[in-house]
């Protein structure tokens, strides 16, 4: 399950990047595999990238059911060049874990919205 922190607000400059992810055509997958497709999705492209931001409570994180809400905010000592890196490589690892079928999964298409 993905999780809000509160304290992700701390020093928090009032800005930010989010990102909407949804999975297209979610609702009509068996109960079971949406939520092996969102357990994927969080193993594969979610916490390998941003297990540090979210340890430092550096992103918000919220889920959306058949997908997520993720927020990188611009903190007061937030660097914009490092902030767009982190958030190129989350789009990029959500991309390849779409792209990439296993086992478990189909490949699937995703909305992603800024």
């Amino acid at each position: 399950m993905l999780k809000f922190s509160p304290d992700a607000f701390q020093e928090w400059s009032g800005s930010g990047l989010v990102v909407f992810v949804d999975i297209v055509g979610f609702s009509k997958l068996a109960v079971g595999k949406q939520s092996r497709m969102v357990s994927q999705m969080k193993t594969r492209a979610v916490d390998p990238v941003l297990k540090d931001l979210r340890k430092n409570n550096r992103i918000i994180i919220l889920p959306t059911g058949d997908g997520l809400m993720a927020c990188f905010p611009l903190y007061l000592d937030s660097k914009e060049e490092e902030i767009r890196r982190q958030h190129l490589t989350f789009l990029a690892a959500l991309l390849h874990w779409a792209e990439n079928p296993t086992k478990e999964n189909d490949s699937c298409l995703l909305r992603i919205g800024m």
